[in-house]
């Protein structure tokens, strides 16, 4: 009885010239076609654009204290289901701990997105300090320290989740308010953790291509409606260069 398994056929050239000639006829359709629907309704999205933008600049201080709000309840309440869910963990059950580890390492990414977003919509209050009257700046102001204060809040329910996880996998290493903490903590992952990491940064990489062309194409569709400029091209350039310039120097130094 064979124990091995059949290794699987790469694709053949013939097949791939087929995919790719799919592929550009595709791009070329959704560029020719989105192209033309910008042309054609290039002042409704123009005034859409201009809009939306106004309505984000006028509304942002708002918007991240709302986000700090959130937050604010978002994160010691997570930390407490996961407290709740360690306390009534059994540790020989080994489904029931990775069930945990596995709650344990959402919440973090939850709280880490909203710390990105909010992140995000914090550069706009700073950018509108510049053009807002005083009054205004003022609220810009109070949103963005109480930004601040949000983050270092984050930050220690962040550090509660580390310890929690740490607590289920005493092997672990690494203080999460150290500059070596990413290093430490990868050290300390058996091979199983390490090949998950790997694989999800290889994908991340991968996926991120795709994202990269969207961001790209939509550009160029928006540039035939409205006058954007050169900038979020560079932008772009910018971080697409830099990620693919990481990824080859991550892999070099692997090897």
């Amino acid at each position: 009885m064979k124990m091995s398994k059949e290794k699987k056929k790469e694709t053949g050239r013939v097949q791939g010239m087929i995919q790719i000639a799919l592929l550009m006829l595709l791009g070329a359709f959704i560029g020719g076609a989105g192209s033309a629907v910008c042309f054609w309704f290039k002042d409704d999205i123009a005034n859409i654009l201009q809009e939306a933008e106004s309505i984000t600049g006028h509304y942002s201080d708002w918007m991240l204290m709302f986000l700090s709000f959130v937050l604010f309840i978002l994160a010691p309440l997570l930390t407490f289901i996961a407290a709740k869910k360690l306390k009534q963990w059994d540790e020989d059950s080994e489904e029931e701990t990775e069930r945990l580890e596995r709650s344990i390492q959402r919440y973090q990414s939850v709280l880490s997105i909203f710390m990105i977003g909010e992140m995000c919509i914090s550069g706009i209050s700073i950018a509108n300090l510049h053009t807002e009257t005083s009054m205004v700046s003022m609220l810009s102001v109070a949103a963005v320290l109480i930004y601040a204060l949000i983050v270092f809040w984050n930050l220690f329910f962040m550090g509660k989740l580390i310890k929690y996880d740490k607590k289920i996998n005493p092997e672990k290493r690494g203080n999460f308010f150290s500059w070596n903490f990413n290093k430490e903590w990868l050290e300390s992952c058996d091979e199983r953790e390490k090949l998950r990491l790997f694989q999800a940064a290889y994908y991340t990489q991968l996926r991120t291509q795709f994202v990269y062309l969207a961001v790209f194409i939509g550009l160029l569709l928006v540039s035939n409606a409205v006058e954007i400029g050169i900038v979020p091209f560079l932008i772009l350039m910018v971080i697409w260069v830099s990620q693919s310039l990481i990824y080859c120097y991550e892999y070099e130094k692997k090897r």
